[in-house]
Protein backbone atom coordinates (compact mmCIF):
# COMPACT_ATOMS: atom_id res chain seq x y z
CA UNK A 1 0.00 0.00 0.00
CA UNK A 2 1.61 3.34 -1.10
CA UNK A 3 2.65 5.85 2.15
CA UNK A 4 0.13 8.32 2.84
CA UNK A 5 2.91 10.75 3.43
CA UNK A 6 5.75 10.40 1.08
CA UNK A 7 9.03 12.05 2.00
CA UNK A 8 9.88 14.50 0.23
CA UNK A 9 6.84 16.45 1.48
CA UNK A 10 6.83 15.27 5.06
CA UNK A 11 6.29 18.64 6.72
CA UNK A 12 2.74 18.30 5.02
CA UNK A 13 1.94 15.57 7.33
CA UNK A 14 2.87 17.02 10.63
CA UNK A 15 -0.06 18.74 12.37
CA UNK A 16 1.31 21.27 15.37
CA UNK A 17 -0.48 19.61 18.05
CA UNK A 18 0.17 15.87 19.17
CA UNK A 19 -2.69 13.41 18.42
CA UNK A 20 -4.06 12.40 21.89
CA UNK A 21 -7.00 9.69 21.05
CA UNK A 22 -9.02 9.51 24.91
CA UNK A 23 -11.95 6.92 24.68
CA UNK A 24 -13.90 6.59 27.46
CA UNK A 25 -12.54 4.78 30.62
CA UNK A 26 -14.84 1.70 31.30
CA UNK A 27 -14.51 1.08 34.40
CA UNK A 28 -15.69 -2.86 34.47
CA UNK A 29 -12.54 -3.46 32.29
CA UNK A 30 -9.81 -1.75 34.59
CA UNK A 31 -7.78 -2.37 37.57
CA UNK A 32 -9.59 -3.67 40.33
CA UNK A 33 -7.56 -1.99 43.15
CA UNK A 34 -9.12 1.42 41.10
CA UNK A 35 -11.79 3.22 41.91
CA UNK A 36 -14.26 4.82 39.84
CA UNK A 37 -13.29 8.41 41.25
CA UNK A 38 -9.65 7.73 40.56
CA UNK A 39 -10.60 6.44 36.88
CA UNK A 40 -12.73 10.16 36.85
CA UNK A 41 -9.42 12.00 38.07
CA UNK A 42 -6.72 9.87 35.80
CA UNK A 43 -9.28 11.15 32.56
CA UNK A 44 -9.82 14.27 33.71
CA UNK A 45 -5.81 15.05 34.20
CA UNK A 46 -4.81 12.83 30.72
CA UNK A 47 -7.41 15.21 28.72
CA UNK A 48 -6.22 18.71 30.59
CA UNK A 49 -2.89 18.59 32.04
CA UNK A 50 -1.36 15.32 29.77
CA UNK A 51 -0.55 12.96 32.83
CA UNK A 52 -2.28 10.92 34.56
CA UNK A 53 -0.93 8.79 37.90
CA UNK A 54 -1.61 4.67 38.10
CA UNK A 55 -1.37 4.35 42.14
CA UNK A 56 -0.20 0.92 43.52
CA UNK A 57 -1.31 -1.68 41.33
CA UNK A 58 1.98 -3.25 40.79
CA UNK A 59 3.09 -6.37 43.03
CA UNK A 60 5.69 -5.16 45.24
CA UNK A 61 7.59 -8.07 44.25
CA UNK A 62 7.71 -7.13 40.82
CA UNK A 63 9.18 -3.95 42.07
CA UNK A 64 11.94 -4.74 44.17
CA UNK A 65 13.13 -7.39 41.71
CA UNK A 66 13.52 -4.58 39.57
CA UNK A 67 15.39 -2.05 41.85
CA UNK A 68 17.61 -5.21 42.90
CA UNK A 69 18.72 -5.49 39.17
CA UNK A 70 19.51 -2.01 38.75
CA UNK A 71 21.16 -1.55 42.39
CA UNK A 72 23.56 -4.34 41.32
CA UNK A 73 24.86 -2.99 38.15
CA UNK A 74 25.04 0.74 38.59
CA UNK A 75 27.65 1.85 40.69
CA UNK A 76 27.47 3.74 43.91
CA UNK A 77 27.71 7.83 43.67
CA UNK A 78 31.29 8.77 44.22
CA UNK A 79 30.90 12.16 44.25
CA UNK A 80 29.06 14.55 46.68
CA UNK A 81 27.60 18.28 46.96
CA UNK A 82 24.00 20.24 45.87
CA UNK A 83 23.53 19.88 42.80
CA UNK A 84 25.97 17.60 41.67
CA UNK A 85 25.60 16.65 37.96
CA UNK A 86 26.89 12.86 37.01
CA UNK A 87 28.14 11.55 34.01
CA UNK A 88 24.48 9.79 31.73
CA UNK A 89 26.39 6.58 31.56
CA UNK A 90 26.80 6.38 35.41
CA UNK A 91 23.00 7.02 36.04
CA UNK A 92 21.05 4.73 33.98
CA UNK A 93 20.72 1.72 31.73
CA UNK A 94 19.35 1.80 28.35
CA UNK A 95 17.06 -1.22 26.85
CA UNK A 96 17.99 -3.76 29.68
CA UNK A 97 14.58 -4.97 28.82
CA UNK A 98 16.04 -6.56 26.33
CA UNK A 99 18.07 -9.22 28.55
CA UNK A 100 16.92 -9.02 31.59
CA UNK A 101 13.41 -10.82 32.59
CA UNK A 102 12.48 -9.03 35.13
CA UNK A 103 12.23 -5.23 33.87
CA UNK A 104 10.76 -6.38 30.70
CA UNK A 105 8.08 -7.80 33.14
CA UNK A 106 7.73 -3.94 34.50
CA UNK A 107 8.02 -2.43 30.87
CA UNK A 108 5.02 -5.17 29.78
CA UNK A 109 2.72 -5.09 33.54
CA UNK A 110 -0.69 -5.52 32.81
CA UNK A 111 -1.85 -3.09 34.50
CA UNK A 112 0.30 -0.17 32.75
CA UNK A 113 -0.76 -1.05 29.93
CA UNK A 114 -4.35 -1.42 30.52
CA UNK A 115 -4.04 2.11 31.90
CA UNK A 116 -2.47 3.33 28.30
CA UNK A 117 -5.26 1.73 26.56
CA UNK A 118 -7.78 2.99 28.77
CA UNK A 119 -6.70 6.89 28.57
CA UNK A 120 -5.65 6.57 24.95
CA UNK A 121 -8.04 4.08 23.40
CA UNK A 122 -4.94 2.56 21.82
CA UNK A 123 -2.86 -0.68 22.15
CA UNK A 124 0.83 0.20 23.28
CA UNK A 125 4.16 -1.90 22.89
CA UNK A 126 7.01 -0.60 24.49
CA UNK A 127 10.46 -0.19 22.93
CA UNK A 128 12.48 1.42 25.15
CA UNK A 129 13.65 0.95 29.01
CA UNK A 130 15.47 3.71 30.69
CA UNK A 131 16.62 2.30 34.60
CA UNK A 132 17.61 4.98 37.16
CA UNK A 133 19.65 4.56 40.59
CA UNK A 134 19.35 8.11 40.77
CA UNK A 135 18.42 11.58 39.73
CA UNK A 136 19.08 12.75 36.19
CA UNK A 137 18.76 16.32 36.61
CA UNK A 138 18.18 16.27 33.08
CA UNK A 139 17.24 19.51 31.12
CA UNK A 140 13.73 19.93 29.96
CA UNK A 141 11.93 18.75 27.04
CA UNK A 142 9.79 16.85 25.16
CA UNK A 143 9.63 13.19 23.99
CA UNK A 144 8.38 13.72 20.40
CA UNK A 145 12.06 15.48 20.03
CA UNK A 146 13.28 11.77 20.29
CA UNK A 147 10.21 9.45 19.39
CA UNK A 148 8.33 11.51 16.23
CA UNK A 149 5.26 9.51 14.70
CA UNK A 150 3.01 9.73 11.61
CA UNK A 151 0.23 11.00 12.77
CA UNK A 152 2.31 12.89 15.48
CA UNK A 153 1.90 11.92 19.28
CA UNK A 154 1.56 8.58 19.14
CA UNK A 155 3.96 7.55 22.08
CA UNK A 156 3.75 7.70 25.48
CA UNK A 157 6.21 7.22 28.99
CA UNK A 158 5.51 5.63 32.19
CA UNK A 159 7.28 6.20 35.07
CA UNK A 160 7.26 3.59 38.01
CA UNK A 161 8.81 4.40 41.30
CA UNK A 162 10.73 1.05 42.68
CA UNK A 163 10.75 3.26 46.00
CA UNK A 164 9.28 6.89 47.73
CA UNK A 165 10.52 9.52 45.60
CA UNK A 166 12.55 11.88 48.06
CA UNK A 167 12.23 15.58 46.97
CA UNK A 168 15.83 16.07 47.38
CA UNK A 169 17.02 12.68 45.47
CA UNK A 170 16.15 14.46 41.73
CA UNK A 171 12.68 13.67 41.29
CA UNK A 172 11.40 14.15 37.68
CA UNK A 173 10.03 17.60 36.93
CA UNK A 174 6.64 18.04 34.49
CA UNK A 175 5.01 21.03 33.58
CA UNK A 176 1.24 20.10 33.05
CA UNK A 177 -0.59 21.59 30.44
CA UNK A 178 2.55 22.15 27.94
CA UNK A 179 1.19 18.70 26.18
CA UNK A 180 -1.46 21.44 24.34
CA UNK A 181 1.42 23.18 23.06
CA UNK A 182 2.19 24.01 19.67
CA UNK A 183 5.01 20.94 18.85
CA UNK A 184 8.00 22.47 18.67
CA UNK A 185 11.02 21.70 16.48
CA UNK A 186 14.70 22.73 16.54
CA UNK A 187 13.90 24.72 13.31
CA UNK A 188 10.75 26.68 14.99
CA UNK A 189 12.86 27.61 18.14
CA UNK A 190 15.73 28.86 15.74
CA UNK A 191 18.20 25.97 16.20
CA UNK A 192 20.87 26.11 13.23
CA UNK A 193 20.94 23.38 10.70
CA UNK A 194 18.49 21.46 12.86
CA UNK A 195 19.58 18.06 13.41
CA UNK A 196 22.42 18.23 11.20
CA UNK A 197 24.70 19.62 13.84
CA UNK A 198 25.79 17.65 17.21
CA UNK A 199 25.14 20.44 18.97
CA UNK A 200 21.76 20.82 17.84
CA UNK A 201 19.76 19.01 20.78
CA UNK A 202 21.68 20.86 23.56
CA UNK A 203 20.50 24.23 21.78
CA UNK A 204 17.19 22.77 21.65
CA UNK A 205 17.50 22.47 25.57
CA UNK A 206 18.43 26.07 25.40
CA UNK A 207 16.10 27.56 23.27
CA UNK A 208 13.46 25.89 25.05
CA UNK A 209 14.25 27.39 28.55
CA UNK A 210 14.94 31.01 27.18
CA UNK A 211 11.38 30.60 24.96
CA UNK A 212 8.89 28.36 25.90
CA UNK A 213 9.29 27.38 29.91
CA UNK A 214 9.47 30.75 31.21
CA UNK A 215 5.80 31.03 32.78
CA UNK A 216 4.49 27.15 32.49
CA UNK A 217 4.12 25.68 35.90
CA UNK A 218 6.13 22.73 36.85
CA UNK A 219 5.63 20.39 39.75
CA UNK A 220 7.67 17.52 40.86
CA UNK A 221 6.47 13.89 40.55
CA UNK A 222 7.08 12.29 44.30
CA UNK A 223 5.59 9.53 43.51
CA UNK A 224 4.65 6.81 46.07
CA UNK A 225 6.71 3.34 45.33
CA UNK A 226 4.95 0.90 42.72
CA UNK A 227 3.05 4.06 42.00
CA UNK A 228 3.24 5.13 37.89
CA UNK A 229 3.54 8.41 35.83
CA UNK A 230 2.20 8.33 32.58
CA UNK A 231 2.69 11.56 30.19
CA UNK A 232 2.11 12.27 26.69
CA UNK A 233 4.28 12.64 24.21
CA UNK A 234 4.74 16.26 24.16
CA UNK A 235 4.27 16.91 27.64
CA UNK A 236 7.56 19.11 28.79
CA UNK A 237 9.37 17.26 31.93
CA UNK A 238 13.38 17.04 33.14
CA UNK A 239 14.99 15.90 36.03
CA UNK A 240 15.33 18.68 39.44
CA UNK A 241 18.39 19.48 41.06
CA UNK A 242 19.64 16.87 43.36
CA UNK A 243 19.59 18.61 47.18
CA UNK A 244 20.99 15.32 49.19
CA UNK A 245 23.38 13.26 47.03
CA UNK A 246 23.02 10.64 49.20
CA UNK A 247 19.45 9.68 48.20
CA UNK A 248 18.90 7.34 45.50
CA UNK A 249 16.00 7.35 42.61
CA UNK A 250 15.49 3.90 41.85
CA UNK A 251 12.95 3.92 38.97
CA UNK A 252 12.10 3.05 35.69
CA UNK A 253 10.75 4.57 32.74
CA UNK A 254 9.38 3.03 29.65
CA UNK A 255 8.79 4.65 26.60
CA UNK A 256 5.69 3.10 24.46
CA UNK A 257 4.76 3.27 20.93
CA UNK A 258 0.55 3.38 20.54
CA UNK A 259 -0.95 1.52 18.12
CA UNK A 260 -1.81 3.80 14.41
CA UNK A 261 1.25 4.78 13.47
CA UNK A 262 2.32 5.13 9.69
CA UNK A 263 5.86 6.31 10.65
CA UNK A 264 8.48 6.57 13.00
CA UNK A 265 11.18 8.97 13.21
CA UNK A 266 13.57 11.24 15.44
CA UNK A 267 13.09 14.85 15.12
CA UNK A 268 16.54 15.66 17.05
CA UNK A 269 18.38 14.13 14.10
CA UNK A 270 16.22 15.56 11.44
CA UNK A 271 16.32 18.58 9.42
CA UNK A 272 12.89 19.18 7.93
CA UNK A 273 12.73 21.99 5.70
CA UNK A 274 16.06 20.94 3.72
CA UNK A 275 14.06 16.77 3.18
CA UNK A 276 16.24 15.36 6.02
CA UNK A 277 14.48 12.85 7.81
CA UNK A 278 16.07 10.38 9.95
CA UNK A 279 13.90 7.60 10.27
CA UNK A 280 13.05 4.36 12.64
CA UNK A 281 11.69 1.37 13.03
CA UNK A 282 8.85 0.72 14.47
CA UNK A 283 7.54 -1.80 16.95
CA UNK A 284 4.23 -2.90 14.25
CA UNK A 285 6.67 -4.03 11.49
CA UNK A 286 10.29 -5.04 12.46
CA UNK A 287 12.97 -3.63 9.75
CA UNK A 288 16.13 -5.43 8.60
CA UNK A 289 17.73 -2.03 6.84
CA UNK A 290 18.30 1.48 8.29
CA UNK A 291 16.76 4.32 5.91
CA UNK A 292 19.14 6.44 3.92
CA UNK A 293 19.91 9.28 6.79
CA UNK A 294 21.86 5.70 8.56
CA UNK A 295 24.76 6.16 5.96
CA UNK A 296 26.10 8.79 8.14
CA UNK A 297 27.94 7.10 10.85
CA UNK A 298 26.61 9.59 13.35
CA UNK A 299 23.13 9.13 13.13
CA UNK A 300 23.73 4.94 12.37
CA UNK A 301 25.44 5.41 16.24
CA UNK A 302 23.28 7.47 17.70
CA UNK A 303 19.97 7.20 16.41
CA UNK A 304 19.50 3.49 15.58
CA UNK A 305 16.23 2.46 16.41
CA UNK A 306 16.40 0.25 19.98
CA UNK A 307 14.09 -1.97 18.79
CA UNK A 308 16.37 -2.77 16.13
CA UNK A 309 18.00 -4.67 18.78
CA UNK A 310 14.62 -6.56 19.84
CA UNK A 311 14.09 -7.54 16.43
CA UNK A 312 16.92 -8.97 15.51
CA UNK A 313 16.42 -11.28 18.57
CA UNK A 314 12.75 -11.89 17.45
CA UNK A 315 14.23 -13.07 14.30
CA UNK A 316 16.97 -14.81 15.50
CA UNK A 317 14.36 -17.39 17.14
CA UNK A 318 12.23 -17.38 14.44
CA UNK A 319 15.35 -19.14 12.19
CA UNK A 320 16.13 -21.12 15.36
CA UNK A 321 12.39 -22.45 15.38
CA UNK A 322 12.15 -23.31 11.88
CA UNK A 323 15.61 -25.00 11.73
CA UNK A 324 14.09 -27.52 14.35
Amino acid sequence: MPSLCPMQAFHTCLPLNPVINVSPIQVSEFVKTTDANSLAEARESWEKDGYAILHKTIDFAVIDSVASHIKQHLPDRTTSGKGTSFDEGSTRITDAWIDVPQIRNLAEHPAVLKFIRQLTGRDAMPFQTLSFKYGTQQPAHSDIMHFGTVPQGLMVAAWVALEDIHPDSGPVLYYPGSNKLPVAYLEDLGVPDGGGNPESYFRYETALEQQILPGLEVRPALLKKGETFLWSANLFHGGSTINDTRLTRLSQVTHYYLEGAERYWVPRASNIRRGRIAERGGPWHCVDNCSSICDDPYYAQLYWHAYSLYCGKEKAKRNERDEN
